[in-house]
């Protein structure tokens, strides 16, 4: 067992009692890179390819996260069991998470706790249960459920955290140990603070592996209010659950959303030193030289960083001025 594992379990006693997301996991998220238009099985194999054949996999990055638009747009089969979109996926979903598991990656679905996705596709309100069962047969390991088109809307907490609660309790009930990714940002305004899921005591690590904690990122400004709300939440995260910024959107051409060089090392060195999930929004076929050493960097991406609850980060973005990259990524390591 490493030594990233074994600091992780020394506290892991705050942890959902699911035995996973001991450490933040690293991987690739398709939908910053593919969103719906470009979402296929070919393009998700030549994403893991790419994360092979550069090192990534090597280095930790083993998570293959399908985001929205996997699923059939004609909808759920003869018994209610979801379905991927037979044109975009002809192969299915048990042999894609199979086809993955045998080259030493991680197979990652998606949902939404309201009656649809955010792209219209189905989701899982009253679903649960078979859902959950579904993604535990096709060999899932890690599920994000998002919050949009829900019949209580985007903001009834009670009703949110009982929705997320049930889908918690129905991959509990199938055995498979799953990271469960609780994203509430799904029919959120830009720059929503979402840092209830962390603080409420029906979220964090009672409820899910992951929990966002504002909206999406989609560029600097995002990024900064993302670290910033993030920043004073150091105390609900440690093993089995961490507070989730969003994914890594790095510099290189090809996705839909991108930074500059500099805010890509910024946001990179912000995300080890906060203990956040490393899931890259990128096109990982495309790779910059300078996207792939920085998400290469051993001591900032083996751990995430794995701090103690009581080292917290300031709340402060640093040297934003200087282009917010120097001083804190000399003190990251990276």
């Amino acid at each position: 067992m490493g030594q990233c594992a074994l600091a992780a379990l020394a506290t892991a006693a705050y942890a959902l009692d699911n035995g996973v997301g001991l450490v933040p996991p690293l991987g690739y998220n398709t939908w910053n890179d593919l969103s719906c238009a470009g979402m296929s099985e070919e393009a998700v194999l030549s994403a893991a390819e790419a994360l092979r054949s550069t090192g990534l996999q090597q280095r930790g990055y083993v998570y293959v996260n399908l985001d929205d638009c996997w699923q059939d747009p004609a909808g759920r089969d003869e018994s209610g069991r979801l379905r991927a979109d037979p044109k975009k996926f002809p192969s299915g979903m048990h042999n894609l998470s199979s086809f993955l598991h045998q080259r030493g990656f991680k197979f990652g679905l998606y949902t939404d706790r309201g009656r649809k996705t955010c792209a219209g596709r189905e989701g899982s309100e009253g679903f649960e249960a078979l859902d959950a069962q579904t993604f535990a047969d096709w060999g899932v390991d890690y599920v994000k459920e998002d919050n949009c088109h829900s019949s209580s809307g985007p903001n009834d907490k009670t009703q949110l955290f009982k929705q997320f609660a049930l889908f918690r309790d129905a991959l509990n009930k199938t055995g498979r140990p799953m990271i469960f990714s609780v994203c509430g940002g799904g029919d959120q305004l830009p720059f929503s603070n979402l840092s209830y899921y962390a603080t409420d005591e029906r979220g964090g690590t009672s409820l899910a592996n992951l929990w966002r904690i504002s909206s999406d990122v989609t560029g600097s400004w995002t990024l900064r209010f993302s670290y910033e709300v993030d920043a004073g939440l150091g105390q609900f995260a440690g093993p089995g659950g961490f507070n989730d910024p969003d994914m890594l959107l790095g510099s290189s051409l090809g996705a839909a959303r991108r930074l500059e060089p500099h805010q890509s090392r910024t946001q990179f060195s912000l995300w080890a030193m906060l203990m956040a999930p490393m899931l890259l929004g990128a096109d990982v076929r495309r790779l910059t030289a300078f996207d792939l050493e920085l998400w290469q960097n051993w001591h900032a991406s083996s751990c995430a960083m794995p701090i103690s609850k009581t080292q917290r980060p300031s709340s402060r973005m640093p040297s934003s001025k200087a282009k917010g990259n120097r001083a804190n990524a000399k003190k990251s390591q990276v």
